[in-house]
């Protein structure tokens, strides 16, 4: 279980990392940076937050979609994050 709750917080932890490393040393430009870390909140995080739900078996696979309504993840808190 221990071993899950670390690959889970490297898996959304080390892209925005990047995303900011590549903002600060000048490789993205200002509006690239607001893209992707859109990208990063709306899609990338959707899809991971659901999958590990839909791994601990507390959502249908149908339902991973529906974490991007405002809200959801915090329905789910401890179930992410601990």
């Amino acid at each position: 279980m221990l071993e899950n709750s670390i690959l889970y917080y490297l898996i959304i932890l080390v892209p925005l990392g990047a995303l900011i490393m590549l903002h600060r040393t000048a490789i993205l430009s200002g509006y690239a940076f607001v893209g992707f870390l859109f990208f990063y909140a709306f899609i990338y995080r959707t899809f991971t937050d659901g999958k590990r739900l839909y791994d601990k078996q507390i959502i249908f696979k149908k339902d991973i979609w529906k974490m991007i309504m405002p809200g959801s993840r915090i329905q789910f808190f401890k179930e992410l994050y601990f």
